[in-house]
């Protein structure tokens, strides 16, 4: 992979994670969950992302989950709200992932059309 694409991919990457970190903030907020900052939320996820990933299952699934649910009932939050919270992040992570994949080759096979007519 030539540098500047590796960059421009890592690039991606991190605003895709910025995306969901913001959104996660923002789908605890609309749970009524007041007493978290942005960086914080931000933080909780990508640090259950990580052992996610770490994990040995595919996915991290369930990882995930507990290491979300575990850091939510440290701010106060019921058993069943974090619950609610972790599945929620784990349907529209992977609703996003497929979204951002169909965009990205969508745009791939357009470039490479516009690219055969020329």
């Amino acid at each position: 992979l030539p540098r500047f694409d590796f960059f421009l991919v890592w690039f991606y990457f991190l605003v895709s994670h910025l995306v969901m970190g913001v959104s996660y903030y923002l789908l605890l907020r609309s749970f009524g969950i007041e007493n978290i900052s942005l960086l914080y939320a931000t933080g909780t996820f990508a640090l259950a992302w990580l052992l996610g990933i770490a994990s040995p299952l595919p996915g991290g699934i369930g990882i995930r989950e507990a290491v979300l649910v575990f850091l939510l009932s440290r701010l106060g939050v019921d058993l069943a709200t974090a619950t609610q919270i972790s599945i929620i992040t784990r349907i529209w992570n992977i609703l996003g992932e497929v979204v951002f994949f169909a965009l990205i080759n969508g745009f791939s096979i357009v470039k490479e059309r516009w690219v055969r007519t020329k």
